[in-house]
């Protein structure tokens, strides 16, 4: 029996609206995050494997090679959206990208870190790991602080003994890179370590010990490195405004004339190794 009291009238016909432009097709919107992402490489690749592509500089290819591999650890977000900017992904294509990412972390180990804030009875910073379902919620771990040792000032001469060497003696900067070595045995031969460690970060131990063994491939003798071996031998400051002066006059070609002794002690054994 008809019960629609106008007959005449045409029933209305319900229509689907339609659904918005994606940036994505529709094929991709359940693809997972790694084929996304491989799909947007070989828009750059032309179909060649990606590990002989020549990347533009600045783009993370180790990030590259983490996110691709479906069994490895997946980088955190923050890294992944940084490379998709580096592969000129559109903007447009981020949500997509972000929502294949979160699917990831279901079948795929990662890890991030999430910081309290200091308000909280449980400030700090705090890692979250997924190893094969189980995530992990563990307090960040961080190497402690080297702190810079304290200078120890070199033991002076007895009255009536000068064995420290002079820089305003030398006649050139590789005599004075000489003489630096000389004041390094003066102070009694700290190691490498020990220089570096007291010098305010002026350079590694390395270079101290190339430096100062006169080694082939030593670099220059700076302002910067000639006053942390001061500083590292235990100089003080005005110890090492003394040396600086003497290389500010020898770099503008400026020498001093030798002062006269009272007494030529015998100079320092040699540094260098066998």
């Amino acid at each position: 029996m008809n019960t629609d009291p106008y007959p005449s009238r045409p029933r209305p016909v319900y229509t689907a609206p339609a659904a918005a432009a994606s940036p994505i097709a529709a094929s991709e919107v359940m693809a997972t995050f790694e084929e996304l992402l491989r799909a947007l490489v070989e828009k750059h690749t032309k179909g060649l494997d990606w590990r002989q592509h020549i990347w533009p500089p600045g783009t993370n290819t180790t990030v590259l090679k983490l996110a691709l591999n479906p069994s490895g650890q997946l980088p955190a977000w923050r890294m992944v959206h940084t490379l998709l900017k580096q592969l000129g992904a559109a903007e447009s294509s981020y949500p997509a990208f972000h929502a294949a990412y979160e699917r990831a972390k279901l079948y795929r180990p990662w890890s991030d870190t999430i910081r309290i804030p200091q308000s909280d009875e449980l400030s700090g910073s705090y890692v979250i790991q997924n190893t094969g379902g189980t995530i992990y919620l563990q307090s960040e771990r961080r190497a402690p602080r080297r702190t810079e040792r304290a200078v120890e000032p070199v033991i002076q001469d007895a009255p009536g003994f000068d064995l420290k060497p002079d820089p305003f003696t030398a006649r050139s900067i590789t005599e004075l890179e000489e003489l630096v070595r000389d004041f390094w045995r003066w102070a009694d031969s700290p190691s490498s370590r020990e220089v570096a460690e007291r010098s305010s970060g002026a350079f590694s131990h390395a270079t101290v010990a190339k430096i100062l063994y006169d080694k082939p491939n030593k670099p220059r003798l700076t302002m910067r490195y000639l006053i942390g071996l001061i500083r590292g031998c235990g100089g003080d400051k005005d110890e090492q405004q003394r040396w600086a002066t003497a290389w500010r006059l020898l770099d503008r070609g400026v020498t001093i004339p030798r002062p006269a002794k009272v007494h030529e002690w015998p100079a320092w054994g040699s540094t260098q190794m066998g």
